[in-house]
């Protein structure tokens, strides 16, 4: 029974033994280059699309944080800002000239609320006194010219031109009253209905050109953004690695990576 167990005895101190060396293994302190290699900072390129190397530090090189170690040559994006530029000055304009309309169109109900449909009120009101005026009078002067011809004193083409006298000042009068009733009744509504969807036509407009004016001026900061980014810095101190030869006239793309900055190596003891 003893001769049987003997074996399974060896294979558990020999398991034991691997446990222990591997535990040991894992727990050793890393070399000091993969260490560093673990801390590297990748730097990728910021600027939208393909863009030109002008210049940019050596392998190994040593670079501080904050300092310039790739610039980028940013001609083309200054190109395309001198176009938005204008674009935005034109735009600003616009939006100028909509808000403008807009509060004239404002102005223009507020002044007919407020003044000119009474004005016009009091006109037609003042229109329609003046006709009861004339028409008093046109009554009177054919009452007595009916009286005259009644006693032979005045022809019959006469009393004929006074009756037709009195008929037109009758019919301004109604046609006065008949102002009246349709600036009260309905062209005060009408009017107002009117003005009203001109300043909102006109505030709609503002606002669409608004909306313009705030893409292009993001737009354009994105621009002078990306200029700024074209001068990449080094987000630690450390030295220059690149995966690949990277120099003046290179191409690169959008989101590709420019190089690595490997950390100072801590001096001995420092950590203690």
């Amino acid at each position: 029974m003893s001769s049987r167990l003997m074996p399974v005895g060896a294979m558990v101190g020999v398991g034991l033994l691997l446990a222990v060396t591997i535990a040991s293994a894992q727990q050793r302190p890393q070399p000091p280059a993969a260490a560093a290699v673990s801390r590297e900072v990748a730097v990728f390129n910021p600027v939208d699309g393909r863009i030109r190397v002008l210049s940019c530090r050596a392998e190994g090189d040593h670079v501080a944080r904050g300092e310039v170690a790739c610039e980028l040559d940013p001609a083309g994006l200054k190109e395309r800002i001198a176009v938005e530029e204008t674009e935005v000055h034109a735009l600003q304009s616009g939006s100028q000239g909509a808000r403008l309309a807009r509060e004239a169109a404002a102005m223009e109900l507020s002044e007919y609320r407020e003044g000119r449909f009474n004005k016009e009120l009091i006109e037609a009101e003042g229109t329609i006194k003046l006709a009861e005026t004339d028409l008093m009078s046109a009554q009177d002067t054919l009452d007595w010219t009916r009286r005259m011809f009644d006693k032979g004193y005045v022809s019959m083409s006469e009393k004929l031109v006074k009756e037709l006298a009195y008929k037109k000042s009758q019919l301004t009068l109604e046609a006065a009253q008949a102002r009246r009733q349709e600036l009260v009744k309905h062209s005060r509504d009408r009017t107002i209905r009117t003005l009203m969807a001109a300043v909102e036509t006109r505030r709609e407009r503002e606002l669409s050109r608004q909306a313009a004016l705030q893409r292009a001026e993001a737009g354009l900061k994105r621009l002078h953004d990306q200029v700024a980014a074209c001068k990449v810095v080094a987000p630690i101190a450390g030295r220059v690695r690149y995966e690949s030869p990277l120099g003046p006239g290179a191409v690169v793309r959008d989101g590709q990576v420019l190089f690595r900055i490997v950390p100072n190596e801590e001096p001995a003891g420092a950590s203690r």
